[in-house]
């Protein structure tokens, strides 16, 4: 079975990045799932895909909460966060039936300040 994902906030963005920029490079279309490999493929923030007549759009990226905790350039990465520029990619496209984004879970407890340094990208 083909697995599609978004990025969240902790997927080594780099790489991810480097596999977008090499579709890109090698197809004048762009803009739709990037094959990472067997049946594995990612949905960079602002693709679009239709499966089955629904038209699906993709807005991965979220700001790790936890950062003080993590290494930047390891297991935290500016790029999680989402930017000006992947929500003007995502409107380009127009209407979506599904918006695919990365959340937390509804149950789960977020200990967050409403002072929290969050940095911009």
């Amino acid at each position: 079975l083909p697995v599609f994902f978004i990025d969240g906030n902790h997927e080594h963005h780099p790489f991810l990045n480097e596999k977008v920029d090499e579709a890109r490079e090698r197809s004048a279309v762009g803009g739709g799932a990037v094959r990472l490999g067997g049946n594995l493929s990612f949905l960079p923030r602002g693709c679009r895909v239709t499966w089955d007549g629904v038209r699906v759009a993709a807005l991965g990226g979220a700001r790790s909460i936890d950062r003080a905790l993590r290494t930047a350039g390891y297991d935290w990465f500016l790029e999680e966060a989402v930017t000006d520029a992947d929500l003007a990619a995502l409107s380009e496209g127009g209407v979506a039936d599904v918006l695919l984004c990365h959340d937390v879970p509804a149950c789960a407890p977020i200990p967050l300040s409403a002072k929290a340094d969050l940095p911009r990208a």
